[in-house]
């Protein structure tokens, strides 16, 4: 698969701060965005980028720096764990790209930004994540025990003879030849050979 910019599938607000959260992932940079308005100096709350697995070796997002909004910070989440990948301004109404100095297997992200003063709406207007859509894992086969040439297996332990001698437990019997076949709906018949 080649790589490309994947949006994300869906988002999460923990604080359930934030406005119009879908406009993050939208396809568009176009005004609204998401957004949170925070009385400075203060931080906004993360937003969370939803994304199911992907191989992925960068991040892109297209929010402002301006006036009283400036740093901004994004984790990114893969290992088990949450890192840390930009902390720093961003460019101001074009894409700010980051490196995650690999390719990890990611499945979320999530961005804040600060506000230096004032009483300032944040936008955040689109985010994408750059890699490939993460294999599925793979099929495990089964088999139809049904189908297969294997015999059930006995509720009650059987101890067969050969010749007609007598085993330990005293049950007789004759072994049958490799050959030799039992009719279907003949079960407990004679095999024939």
């Amino acid at each position: 698969m080649a790589e490309e910019w994947i949006s994300p599938t869906d988002h999460n607000d923990p604080e359930n701060k934030w406005a119009n959260e879908p406009y993050a992932y939208d396809e568009s940079t176009d005004y609204p965005g998401a957004s949170q308005q925070v009385s400075g100096p203060a931080w906004t709350s993360w937003l969370e980028l939803l994304i199911e697995g992907v191989q992925c070796s960068k991040v892109r997002f297209w929010a402002a720096k301006a006036g009283y909004t400036v740093t901004a910070q994004v984790d990114v989440y893969y290992n088990d764990a949450w890192h840390n990948i930009f902390n720093a301004n961003p460019n101001n109404l074009a894409w700010t790209e980051v490196e995650l100095g690999g390719t990890y297997q990611v499945t979320k992200a999530r961005f804040r930004q600060f506000a230096s003063g004032g009483n300032p709406t944040i936008h955040l207007y689109e985010f994408d994540f750059w890699g490939t859509t993460a294999p599925p894992p793979p099929e495990i086969q089964t088999q139809d025990a049904t189908a297969s040439n294997r015999t059930r297996p006995c509720s009650t332990p059987r101890s067969w003879t050969t010749r007609g001698k007598p085993s330990p437990s005293g049950i007789t019997g004759e072994r049958l030849p490799p050959t030799a076949k039992i009719p279907p709906g003949k079960r407990g018949s004679t095999p024939t050979t």
